[in-house]
């Protein structure tokens, strides 16, 4: 089986603060990510084979 990897850059000091994004789809799932006004990144709905990266 191939690497199911994903990988978000998020953009740290942003004007607009936290962000949530829903309903974002990984192939055939639907996941929740979101970037708190710090630059941190938490992710829900994801399974569990994918592996899930801050850069």
């Amino acid at each position: 089986m191939s690497a199911r990897r994903l990988t978000v850059r998020p953009a740290t000091g942003a004007p607009f603060g936290a962000t949530r994004l829903e309903g974002l789809r990984f192939a055939a799932e639907t996941f929740c990510l979101a970037v708190d006004a710090a630059g941190d990144v938490s992710v829900s709905g994801l399974p569990d084979d994918v592996t899930f990266e801050v850069r």
